[in-house]
């Protein structure tokens, strides 16, 4: 399967790793920001001691909805044993303001969580190139259909009906 990055976007991996405050239910990664794209390629959560629990991972968009990636899932989790989102040969997109979130259901006391991030950084492209003779093509397309629409050749423009009491021709006396 392709990957949606090429190889020179090597440079641009990025890590972080983050960890709660004690007995902390879940972990935020860092927000994606303004004009940017991550392409996550590697992500998972792990508690500060063994422990048996619920895990799961959210998306949170910048308008703060919360969308499931995962199934919440019973796992046992230790310092060597991480739960994983994303691994190598998957890939999860984030959009500028979006973030994830790493939840357990509950905390051992005293218990942190940790999550490591790996990702591609891109810049979100403000348009799409398209190479000057596609542009032709998509012209010609363009302009077949909407001959097709008006009638094809000679047929008249398509006019929109005149809402009743508005006056309808040329020089009315009333505004349309």
């Amino acid at each position: 399967m392709p990957e949606s990055w090429d190889l020179h976007e090597g440079r641009f991996i990025r890590e972080e790793a983050k960890t709660s405050a004690a007995d902390g239910l879940y972990i935020d990664s860092s927000t994606v920001p303004a004009g940017k794209v991550w392409t996550v390629i590697e992500c998972s959560i792990g508690p500060s001691v063994a422990e048996t629990q619920e895990v799961a991972f959210l998306l949170i968009s910048r308008s703060t909805y919360q969308y499931a990636v995962s199934i919440p899932e019973s796992v046992a989790l230790s310092t060597l044993i991480q739960f994983p989102l994303v691994t190598m040969g998957m890939e999860l997109k984030l959009f500028p303001g979006d973030k994830i979130r790493g939840r357990r259901a509950a905390a051992t006391a005293g218990s942190t969580i940790s999550m490591n991030v790996r990702y591609i950084e891109t810049d979100l492209p403000p348009y799409d190139y398209v190479e000057p003779q596609e542009r032709k093509r998509i012209t010609a397309a363009r302009h077949s259909i909407g001959k097709a629409i008006s009638g094809g050749v000679g047929g008249g423009a398509v006019v929109p009906p005149v809402p009743p009491g508005r006056g309808g021709g040329r020089g009315g006396s009333e505004p349309y």
